[in-house]
């Protein structure tokens, strides 16, 4: 038996909303299934190669910036800190 209004002890139902742009089938596929975050060893591969050089450019260029204002290092190697020649 339809009972109207319906029961109100049920818990309502609630929707999403999604505003896709551009190609309606693709976003719809890209809902239904979305890609997994780890899809693609290459993707992979590449983000640690460029974790490694970011990470190891930062780190010798905290290591080398700070030897050169240590006064040991500059009196050990005959180093003056004037211009560009410090670093090299």
């Amino acid at each position: 038996m339809l009972t109207f209004p319906p029961q109100l002890d049920k818990e309502p139902m609630v929707a999403a909303t999604k505003v896709v742009i551009g190609d309606e089938a693709f976003q719809q596929a890209m809902i239904k299934e979305p890609p997994s975050v780890f899809s693609s060893p290459l993707l992979i591969a590449v983000s640690l190669v460029g974790f490694c050089c970011s990470t190891a450019n930062g780190y010798d260029g905290s290591l080398f910036g700070t030897l050169l204002a240590n006064t040991t290092f500059n009196d050990f190697f005959g180093v003056a800190n004037a211009g560009i020649q410090a670093g090299m």
